[in-house]
């Protein structure tokens, strides 16, 4: 992914969440684990739940400014919502249906 089309889908009316995480990283395997499980259970969000690795989108994590993992994007609608540190499942669930 590039930040063109991160920003494509900041931009859409569709709703995405990006977690940017590490392999390094316990809450990034314990989140990543947790986003596993509920896409499992809801379809409806594959595809719009997006891993990415700090350490192999270089380019991305700069151009983003990525000073910590996990960073969550809340992406949708023309806008975005950035958040830094684990976050509960029932949260990407929240911004999904609400």
């Amino acid at each position: 992914m590039n930040l063109s089309e991160f920003n494509s889908l900041m931009t859409g009316k569709d709703r995405h969440v990006i977690v940017v995480g590490a392999e390094w990283c316990n809450p990034c395997k314990v989140l990543s684990s947790n986003l596993d499980e509920l896409l499992l259970k809801r379809e409806d969000f594959r595809g719009r739940v997006i891993k990415l690795d700090v350490d192999k989108e270089i380019h991305l994590s700069e151009d983003l400014n990525i000073q910590s993992v996990p960073t969550i994007f809340f992406l949708g609608g023309g806008s975005g919502e950035r958040r830094t540190g684990n976050i509960s499942v029932s949260k990407i669930v929240e911004f999904f249906d609400g």
